[in-house]
């Protein structure tokens, strides 16, 4: 009887080890839909690229006829976005600790769906607010304010200033946390002052970093950018690779064109 149990339980666990085995760990399951959502972005915009450049579409726009524009657009299947968040949560559940984060990152940032953005800051404030991986997304830290409104958005920042031991997530939201109050019109002089060595500490925390220069550009504009100083130099390479500095056309009639894509 012992040796029939023995078998069925050592049955039992073999069959459960190629699930374990063949289920891939949490980052190459992210890095697996993120090239799947990219690959199918891609595709979206060059089918849409293609339509543009039909005669079909030329004359509507043409003709100004909104009406025909939607109608050939509806051709192009756009990119099921909520789905791939749906399936962001689906996967972020089914592993643990940390590797969730990516996911739920991904989702507050991105999700056209709101009840879904709002699950995963809550996610992660209830179970990775430690993490040293929320960097990325308290890098777009006022996002998190804009999906679970401003008051729980302050207490997620609050939360992981408190409990986040990673120096760039802390920086971020102090950040985050202070410039509000450096610009509120209703802020007394007393939370100005606190906002102040809040940025301050951050840029401690932050330094050698984006996040620092970022709160030192104030007061380098201040210092740095008035009317009638001079220019700062700058240096860069030219669309050929050619490298250059600004001062290389002192004297001469210089426009900066400054641009992105946001």
């Amino acid at each position: 009887m012992r040796r029939f149990f023995g078998l069925a339980l050592l049955s039992v666990l073999a069959a459960a080890l190629p699930a374990q085995t063949d289920k891939p760990d949490a980052k190459a399951a992210y890095d697996a839909l993120q090239a799947e959502f990219s690959a199918a972005d891609k595709d979206f915009r060059a089918a849409m690229a293609k339509l543009t450049e039909t005669d079909e579409w030329k004359a509507a726009l043409e003709a100004k006829d909104r009406a025909k524009l939607d109608a050939l657009r509806a051709n192009v299947k756009p990119v099921d976005r909520v789905a791939f968040m749906k399936r962001a949560m689906e996967l972020a559940g089914s592993y643990q600790g940390d590797g969730r984060v990516p996911f739920y990152n991904w989702v507050a940032m991105t999700s056209s769906d709101k009840d879904l953005a709002i699950q995963a800051v809550e996610a992660l404030r209830k179970d990775h607010v430690a993490s040293p991986a929320l960097v990325e997304l308290l890098e777009r830290g006022m996002m998190v304010g804009r999906v679970v409104g401003a008051e729980k958005g302050a207490e997620f920042l609050q939360a992981v200033i408190e409990q986040n031991p990673d120096s760039q997530a802390k920086a971020w939201a102090m950040y985050w946390t202070a410039m509000p109050k450096t610009r509120a019109k209703d802020a007394t002089p007393e939370q100005r002052e606190q906002a102040q060595q809040m940025l301050a500490e951050a840029a401690k925390l932050a330094a050698g970093t984006i996040l620092a220069d970022r709160i030192a550009a104030p007061e380098f504009e201040k210092n740095s950018l008035q009317i009638g100083k001079p220019v700062p130099d700058i240096e860069g390479e030219d669309i050929d690779g050619v490298k250059f500095k600004l001062s290389d056309y002192h004297g001469k009639v210089v426009v900066l064109d400054f641009w992105g894509f946001w």
